[in-house]
C-alpha cells in the first residue's frame, strides 16, 4: 500500500509540474498561443513556445490584441480609442417681425425632417452632428428653397426665414446670418421650447 501511495504522489507531482501556468498571446484573429513571453519591445513580442522551449519566436505587436500572463496580469494592444467627446453644433431658426403676417406657423426642417413650427417673433435652436445638412422652411403650398450647408463641430449657425411674394404663391427660404447680426434680433424674440 505504501508503495502504491508513493507512486501516486510521484505521478501527482509530475502532473503538477506539467500543468504549470503559461502566458497566452491572443492574436487579432483570435488565435491563442501558449507561450513563455521573454520580452515585449515597442514593435514586437519575443517568446518561447510553451510546448517547444528550445525555439525562440517573434511576433509583431500590431498582430496581437492581448497577452495574458501566468500571474493573471494582462497587456492589451491595438484597442480602438473611443472619443469621449460627442461632436455637436447648433442650428438656430429665426422668424422675426419682417415675416408675412398671414402665416401663423412656419415649419422649419433639417434634412427634410420637421424640427419646429415657428410662430411670428420666435426662434428655435436644434443640436445636430457636424457635416452636410439641408435647411428648409415651408408653409402650406408655398415654394421652398433648400439651403445646403456643411457644419463644423462646436459652431453655431443662424438662419433667418424670409418670404418672397409671387403672383399666385410666395416663396419661403432661409438665409444664413452671422452671430453678430442674429444676437440683437434674438433679444426681442421668444424661444420656442416646444420644438424637437
Amino acid at each position: 500500500m505504501k508503495k502504491f501511495l508513493a507512486i501516486f504522489i510521484f505521478i501527482l507531482c509530475g502532473f503538477a509540474i506539467n500543468c504549470k501556468s503559461q502566458d497566452t498571446i491572443i492574436k487579432n484573429s483570435g488565435e491563442k498561443i501558449g507561450s513563455q513571453v521573454l520580452e515585449v519591445t515597442q514593435t514586437e513580442i519575443k517568446y518561447k513556445g510553451f510546448n517547444n522551449k528550445t525555439g525562440l519566436f517573434t511576433i509583431s505587436k500590431s498582430d496581437v490584441t492581448m497577452i495574458k500572463y501566468e500571474n493573471g496580469t494582462k497587456d492589451i494592444f491595438n484597442q480602438p480609442v473611443l472619443s469621449s467627446k460627442i461632436s455637436k453644433c447648433n442650428i438656430c431658426f429665426i422668424r422675426d417681425e419682417s415675416s408675412k403676417k398671414a402665416i401663423y406657423k412656419v415649419q422649419a426642417l433639417i434634412d427634410n425632417m420637421l424640427v419646429c413650427e415657428l410662430p411670428k417673433n420666435s426662434y428655435s435652436v436644434h443640436s445636430v452632428t457636424p457635416g452636410k445638412h439641408a435647411v428648409t422652411a415651408e408653409y402650406g403650398v408655398s415654394k421652398t428653397k433648400t439651403l445646403e450647408i456643411d457644419l463644423e463641430d462646436g459652431k453655431d449657425y443662424y438662419f433667418k426665414i424670409f418670404y418672397k411674394v409671387g403672383a399666385i404663391v410666395y416663396t419661403i427660404y432661409c438665409v444664413e446670418i452671422e452671430k453678430s447680426v442674429a444676437d440683437p434680433i434674438l433679444t426681442s424674440l421668444k424661444l420656442n421650447s416646444e420644438c424637437k
